[in-house]
């Protein structure tokens, strides 16, 4: 009953929530010190002495100033930092010397790979928890959060970047999916896309995007109340404990949930979730991450304050270092509400041509930097005129008749400058505020000032800002994944559709025994399905249709497929709708289930896969797939004849025949084609719709299914 007021459910705690041990009789247990800032997990701060457990970690030693989460907090145990604690003998301030976040980076979200790192517990990385959250942040109880295997990530990609591509992947899919003909299957991205869309998949952070995306609303709905001008924003972070927010000044008032010190608001995830929903533009569209720190947040610049960005570092790094850049600001959720132009080199053949397959009005390419700064001059000039003596636009910002005009607008000059183009381009941007900024690579600008230019040095390790000195793992974007997300952008993008093999026209069908096709007097004559593949499956994945699957009309009598539900008498998983798996003879595992449901999916879909195609299918370490299959084993039981699952003596992984799933019983209800089978059929399989195909898939799961998910959801329409 301890802490009851505190945490009402003892399997679902908030993340961050502070357990102080006692250290001595009589000492109260507590779970939150009452000194702590309102709404925020990690700046509850305690007293030191030895049984204290924190949440917020020690500011280093030696922290430099500029540290967007180091300023203006008062010093002592009350230093409110989410820098991880400085290691003996740790170069101060070199991520590499920290726990490293893993997949090239170190950007694949904290609660897929730390969380599973530090809780690793019989040598699988599973955690009693889910890995499905909700908006708070939250874990559901009873599943596991699987290990990833660092090699199958995506080198360089943060978890805002990968969850801002992705939701506008899903868009463009939604769009194809409501535009697509009766009867036509939408395209599918070639297998080596596929695959770096699986690991965006398991790298993203919905939930830190989610969480920054509402706070931005929410400061803005406030200051539109309250008549007050948007504050000028330098940099912000988002992670397990929370969002920060970094302002130019202190002695602002902040909205709830954020709690005030000195220049930097703070708000936990869980509040920020919990907080009322507003419709409101964002303040700082051109915030944008540029890495990640070694305790799993990400490090947010706002491009509009700093003016000028130059990248300097080996030409790869620096080149994806800017497409990063512009990749985030062009699909994150804020996108709309700025301007991105990635002005070309031609000459050198720098361009980027993933935009033109992204194809939206607000991001577009520049053919020269002649052009890019006669119009940024241009318009940095009508905007100061505009101004007056006003040192900044944070009113016009808000204010729905002007906010169009005030829109950030990006410059990214992937080729060099000369140095009349530099002297240009800093004159236009850094006399007074604009709404405009400039990413640049390896210039000469002055570092430092007022307005100045800042410089970001980086390898593929470590990237460090000067003047402010600030140093984390850098956020790029290598040519595999460059080249990738243009193919999903131009998949996902077009009109064009395929065949489905769930439907049937005159010329799928022939007359059996004649090879003739057609009708006899409107009548079909002893017609048999033509499988557009060798299985007669769907996606090469479901068993061939059953044997009375076949259109057969003998006196006027279709023989259509069994109506009846699948054999509960066996395994069956269920997809359409939430997710589950029936019918099973074992004893269901008390964790990682949902992983356990999908593995068995996987291999439903995937038949005769090996070992090391599951584990770069579902992006997970082997001692992760081993566990999990030990645990599917023996849930699924077995049968007289022997185990659902059995071992793989010959390196090919099956499951018995008898275990299906409601999507194959579906297929083979409509085998004969949707436009074919009788109505009683479509009956049946309307009746194995329960909703949405994979209803509650955790974000970062079941990402090899996208296509059957497609697929699945064309069937049904």
């Amino acid at each position: 009953q301890a802490n009851r007021a505190v945490v009402d459910d003892p399997d679902l705690i908030t993340i961050g929530t502070v357990l102080v041990v006692p250290d001595r009789a009589g000492q109260t247990d507590q779970a939150v010190d009452e000194g702590g800032l309102a709404g925020d997990p990690r700046s509850n701060d305690h007293e030191g002495g030895e049984g204290t457990t924190s949440a917020t970690a020690p500011q280093e030693e030696g922290q430099l100033d500029g540290d967007p989460r180091g300023n203006d907090q008062q010093g002592g145990g009350g230093t409110t930092s989410a820098t991880a604690p400085q290691e003996e003998g740790q170069l101060d301030g070199d991520p590499r010397q920290q726990e490293p976040p893993r997949g090239g980076g170190g950007v694949a979200p904290y609660s897929a790979q730390d969380q599973a790192r530090d809780d690793q517990q019989d040598g699988s990385g599973e955690l009693g928890g889910s890995g499905q959250q909700d908006g708070t942040g939250q874990q559901d109880r009873g599943q596991q959060v699987d290990e990833v295997d660092p090699a199958l990530l995506a080198p360089g990609i943060g978890g805002l970047l990968a969850a801002g591509a992705l939701t506008g992947i899903a868009g463009r899919r939604l769009w194809q999916l409501r535009q697509r003909p009766v009867g036509r299957r939408l395209p599918h991205a070639p297998s080596w896309a596929a695959g770096v869309e699986r690991a965006l998949g398991h790298q993203q952070d919905p939930i830190a995007l989610q969480a920054m995306d509402k706070a931005m609303r929410l400061v803005s709905d406030h200051c539109r109340r309250t008549g007050e001008g948007v504050p000028r924003l330098l940099s912000a972070s988002v992670g397990p404990g929370g969002v920060e927010l970094e302002m130019s000044r202190a002695g602002l008032l902040a909205p709830a949930p954020f709690a005030v010190g000195g220049r930097v608001w703070v708000a936990g995830l869980a509040a920020i979730a919990d907080a009322a929903e507003v419709d409101a533009v964002r303040p700082w569209p051109a915030l944008v991450s540029l890495g990640t720190r070694g305790d799993g947040s990400y490090v947010l610049v706002n491009l509009e304050e700093m003016s000028l960005l130059d990248v300097h570092g080996d030409h790869e790094v620096a080149f994806g270092v800017q497409t990063a850049v512009a990749m985030e600001l062009a699909m994150s959720l804020w996108a709309e509400e700025l301007q991105v132009v990635l002005v070309a080199d031609a000459t050198n053949g720098v361009e980027a041509p993933w935009v033109a397959a992204l194809d939206v009005a607000n991001v577009h390419t520049c053919p020269s930097a002649a052009e890019a700064l006669q119009h940024l001059e241009q318009r940095a000039w009508q905007q100061r005129t505009a101004l007056g003596e006003a040192d900044w636009f944070g009113t016009q910002r808000i204010d729905p008749d002007t906010a169009e005009a005030w829109a950030p607008e990006v410059f990214v000059f992937l080729g060099s400058l000369d140095s009349r183009e530099e002297e240009r381009l800093t004159r236009a941007l850094q006399d007074s505020p604009v709404s405009m900024a400039a990413v640049t690579r390896g210039g000469h600008q002055q570092v430092g000032g007022p307005r100045g230019c800042t410089r970001m040095e980086v390898t593929r390790e470590v990237a460090r800002l000067r003047p402010a000195g600030v140093q984390f793992a850098p956020q790029y974007v290598d040519a595999e994944v460059r080249s990738a997300v243009q193919e999903l952008l131009v998949t996902s993008g077009s009109d064009r559709t395929t065949e489905a093999p769930w439907w049937r026209t005159d010329d799928d069908v022939r007359i059996a025994g004649t090879g003739a096709t057609g009708h006899s007097g409107g009548r079909v004559q002893a017609m048999e399905p033509v499988p557009s593949d060798p299985r007669g499956s769907i996606g090469n994945s479901a068993p061939p249709p059953a044997q009375g699957s076949a259109i057969r009309e003998e006196s006027a009598v279709y023989s259509a497929p069994s109506a009846a539900p699948p054999d509960l008498g066996h395994p069956v998983i269920r997809m359409i709708g939430p997710i589950e798996l029936v019918g099973f003879r074992g004893v269901a595992p008390s964790r990682a289930a949902k992983q356990c449901i999908e593995y068995a999916a996987f291999l439903l879909e995937n038949p005769g896969s090996t070992a090391p195609a599951m584990k770069a299918g579902l992006i997970v370490a082997e001692g992760t797939r081993r566990s999990n299959m030990s645990r599917l084993r023996a849930w699924l039981g077995e049968t007289e004849e022997g185990p659902y699952l059995p071992d793989a003596y010959s390196g090919r992984i099956f499951l018995d025949d008898a275990v299906s799933s409601d999507w194959q019983h579906l297929q083979m209800l409509v085998a004969a084609g949707v436009n074919r089978t009788p109505t009683s059929a479509l009956t049946a399989a309307l009746e194995l719709v329960r909703g949405a195909p994979l209803a509650d898939a955790a974000p970062q799961q079941w990402q090899w299914a996208e296509e059957v998910r497609t697929d699945m959801v064309s069937v049904i329409r």
